[in-house]
């Protein structure tokens, strides 16, 4: 039987309100998910059929369906003649209907409430799901060909070539064409893509360039101007251990009004401008009188981190600082119209898509996200009952896998169909294993939940925060060695949440004994490949074949060519978990 930790068992029993399981890796939180909902039918007498169970992907859903259903029958069968007559009914009752339980994708649950309610909003039931990429593509094209060319032909014909001309290049308006779609894909993730569009020009108004820089630029810059606080500071230090105190003084030169600058209250974009573009870096001392070796090697560290950091400053923030601020005013003034066009033609082209799908019938899961809202927003024209309402009284529990990966939309569907006093959702998630920012995903929902659910609430009713730190698959080591870079690579400026003792990973396995090699780092860059360089020369693959890869590949190969070697390697050795020694 397995034997959960206390924070486990208190995300498999905490219910009556809205609980957050931040997940680490290897944490065992499918294995939490699936006892909890045993658990409940087991010593709730819970109807699995009144659960919204939700995960990501079509995988994902069969395997939550299997295991579900495995260990059901297991409970039966192991504890049938402990259970009553009326527990052993009820949880076969349960293994019969685990395959009609709502474990789906929110595509497939939004696409149900679309079926069933289609004649809520005037929709023709018979539409067909536009599943195809490069069928959807092509409609796109097509019906931005169509629009571009009324565009060229009516009263907005010069602000349109303006904005061709400004997004495309000399031979085609492919540039422009390629920023519609994509802006349609990202109104498609909000919840209402009309109000997302018609906005698109307000961060551009001069007056409101201060607040645009406070709010969204100085974060993102004051987290690089950390990175290289941190990197002065460790220079700072050593150049401190030595002898001559000329290269300390150097580096705290150069740190002071950076110090100065992050303990500013929100500064102006002119002061932050100020620091960046004139402070200069006093070349480095090459005095080497009075060092021996060991000092020369920490003399040549300290270097290394000072020229990283001058690096970083020079060529990545301070060109991004060029204009002062009245220039940047002027710039705006002439920007705001534009985007103001690329707003207007986007809504029409939104509204020229939409009328091509009805149309030819076709919906795409954008599409059914958003009917489906805007169906739990009506009112059931047969009952007169909120149809929300009917899902809500339909479910005792939502329960969402993947919590990091939710879009605002996605957000939006799940808040309509759950109840708030109290909550009844269950969200496990990993703001660290956020994977589907391409599909538009929003990790700050998750961090939003994180940073204000509470450690076991005194209240009943008020929402609960768990975390499942430890870790079951990866021996001291690899965790040590994880803790060590998401400890200097996330925290609220910088990655957005604190990477501090709850969030770290803790080594929770009992069965790899001493077996605790050390790690080993494997490094591969797409300049690497390009030099031909010795490492890249040892990749598995055609010897003459001089074309580069791409990095995924490249990466892809260097995992292949170190597993090859540790096979072809007669001493090297893996622990074997289950037979508990080295083969």
């Amino acid at each position: 039987m397995t034997q959960f930790t206390t924070s486990q068992q208190a995300a498999i029993t905490h219910d009556g309100h809205d609980v957050l399981v931040s997940a680490s890796a290897g944490s065992g939180k499918t294995t939490v998910l699936v006892e909890r909902i045993i658990q409940k039918i087991l010593k709730q007498h819970a109807d699995i059929t009144r659960m919204l169970i939700v995960t990501f992907t079509r995988a994902a859903t069969a395997e939550m369906r299997t295991k579900i259903q495995t260990a059901l029958k297991k409970a039966l069968n192991e504890r049938r003649h402990e259970l009553s007559g009326e527990d052993r009914r009820h949880l076969a009752n349960q293994i019969a209907m685990v395959n009609a339980a709502k474990i789906s994708t929110l595509d497939a649950f939004s696409l149900q409430i679309v079926q069933t309610y289609y004649y809520v909003i005037d929709l023709d039931p018979g539409f067909r799901l536009l599943t195809d990429e490069t069928e959807r593509y092509m409609l796109q094209e097509r019906v931005w060909d169509d629009l571009r060319e009324q565009l060229y032909a009516s009263d907005e014909a010069p602000a349109f070539e303006q904005l061709t001309a400004n997004f495309s290049g000399d031979r085609d308006d492919s540039g422009l064409q390629d920023l519609m779609f994509e802006l349609i894909r990202q109104a498609g993730a909000t919840t209402d893509p009309k109000a997302y569009l018609e906005g698109l020009a307000t961060p551009y108004a001069p007056e409101k360039w201060e607040a645009t820089f406070s709010q969204q630029i100085w974060p993102r810059v004051k987290g690089q101007l950390l990175q290289i606080a941190t990197s002065l500071t460790q220079a700072s230090a050593l150049a401190n251990q030595l002898p001559n105190p000329i290269w300390y003084q150097q580096i705290q030169a150069d740190l002071a009004p950076l110090q100065t600058l992050l303990e500013t209250n929100a500064p102006t974009y002119d002061t932050v401008r100020s620091v960046l573009i004139s402070h200069e870096f006093a070349a480095w001392s090459r005095i080497s009188k009075g060092l021996d070796d060991a000092d020369k090697d920490t003399k040549n560290a300290a270097k290394d981190l000072r020229d990283a950091a001058k690096k970083t400053w020079q060529n990545k923030l301070a060109p991004t600082f060029a204009l002062a601020a009245e220039q940047i005013g002027d710039l705006l003034r002439e920007a705001q119209p534009l985007v103001a066009t690329l707003a207007n033609v986007a809504l029409k082209f939104e509204d020229a898509l939409t009328a091509e799908k009805a149309a030819r019938h076709v919906q795409d899961y954008s599409d059914i996200a958003h009917n489906a809202l805007r169906i739990l927003q009506q009112k059931d024209p047969q009952t007169g009952a909120p149809i929300a309402d009917n899902y809500r009284a339909s479910f005792d529990e939502v329960m969402v896998d993947e919590y990091q990966d939710i879009s605002p939309l996605q957000e939006a569907l799940l808040a309509a169909v759950s109840t708030t006093t109290p909550g009844d959702r269950f969200m496990v998630g990993d703001v660290k294993q956020s994977i589907y920012g391409f599909r538009l995903a929003d990790p700050q929902l998750f961090i939003h939940k994180y940073q204000t659910f509470q450690d076991a609430p005194t209240d009943p009713a008020a929402p609960e925060r768990i975390i499942l730190a430890e870790n079951f698959r990866s021996t001291k080591n690899v965790l040590a060695f994880t803790n060590l870079i998401f400890s200097q690579i996330m925290d609220p400026e910088v990655g957005d949440l604190s990477y501090d003792n709850a969030a770290a990973l803790k080594y929770g396995a009992l069965d790899y004994g001493d077996a605790h090699p050390a790690v080993k780092v494997l490094l591969y860059s797409k300049a690497t490949s390009d030099e031909n360089s010795s490492d890249a020369s040892e990749l598995p693959g055609d010897a003459d074949d001089n074309e580069p890869v791409d990095i995924a590949t490249g990466q892809t190969q260097l995992v292949l060519a170190e597993i090859q070697r540790l096979i072809n390697d007669p001493d090297a050795q893996l622990w074997d978990r289950q037979a508990q020694e080295y083969r």
